[in-house]
């Protein structure tokens, strides 16, 4: 089942999930994982790519869609 988040939306980030940030050669400049449940919001979410983008700890995060929630 593929999830339709759009920008804005509310969703739920469960723990022990690996949150990344891309350089721009598209390599993986930093991550982190989350140590406990959050309630996160879309910042962006292309269609083309497997990933969103949510706002985590006051920072812009990537996610693989598949392992995020609806609220």
């Amino acid at each position: 089942m593929k999830n339709k988040f759009k920008k804005g939306d509310l969703v739920f980030v469960p723990s022990g999930l690996t949150l990344l940030q891309f350089a721009e050669e598209k390599s993986v400049k930093k991550f982190v994982t989350t140590k406990a449940p959050s309630s996160v919001i879309i910042v962006e979410n292309e269609t083309h790519s497997p990933y969103c983008s949510i706002l985590y700890g006051g920072e812009r995060w990537f996610v693989p869609r598949i392992d995020i929630y609806p609220i």
